[in-house]
């Protein structure tokens, strides 16, 4: 694919979509520099093309730059639902809990479901991440196992719980450390899970 970009990059030099191209493919195996190269001769050809300044709000905030970050997404709006969901996920890591909620309302993912449980809206998380395509991961099976502990639902801790641990064993030593079941740690059910 990378190749591919490089040579259209080479026929059509005025194509932002060719750098930009290029930088995803980038990204995608994981060369933040090289995206960022990319991204910025994508910029340079078309100048504050939101698709571009979203692309490179991800690389400053895969790189911990959230100001930078912050910049490139409010530089990027009009270019579709993913900048607010981008803007949602550093609003999470900044603490912005109802702001993040709102960002992410129209995505209906993991995300959204760990900012309102994150904002106090613990029934909200739940239906947000049972609706989302999310719910039938290791990962996702374990946020609902939070939220259950956030609920008092000892039922739905080993539940959810046995389910991520059967998807994703190494999840048996993030539960058995992570304080979010502290309430648990003596219970049969949930010692013989984590074990």
């Amino acid at each position: 694919k990378l190749s591919i970009y490089q040579t259209s990059e080479r026929l059509f030099p005025q194509d932002w979509r060719t750098a930009n191209n290029a930088g995803m493919v980038k990204f995608n195996m994981n060369d933040m520099d090289g995206a960022m190269t990319q991204f910025n001769k994508a910029d340079q050809i078309s100048a504050n093309n939101p698709i571009v300044k979203n692309n490179m709000g991800v690389v400053y905030s895969r790189n911990g730059d959230r100001a930078n970050a912050a910049l490139m997404y409010a530089a990027a709006s009009g270019a579709g639902p993913e900048v607010n969901s981008n803007q949602g996920i550093l609003d999470i890591r900044n603490g912005n809990y109802s702001m993040a909620v709102s960002n992410l309302s129209a995505a209906g993912s993991y995300n959204t479901a760990l900012a309102k449980l994150l904002a106090g809206d613990k029934d909200g998380a739940m239906s947000s991440i049972e609706a989302s395509d999310d719910k039938n991961t290791a990962e996702g099976h374990y946020l609902m196992a939070v939220i259950s502990a956030r609920k008092g639902d000892a039922n739905g801790v080993v539940s959810h719980l046995t389910t991520s641990v059967g998807m994703d064993s190494s999840m048996k030593a993030k539960a058995s450390e992570d304080r979010e079941f502290i309430k648990w740690f003596n219970d049969a059910s949930f010692s013989g899970l984590v074990k």
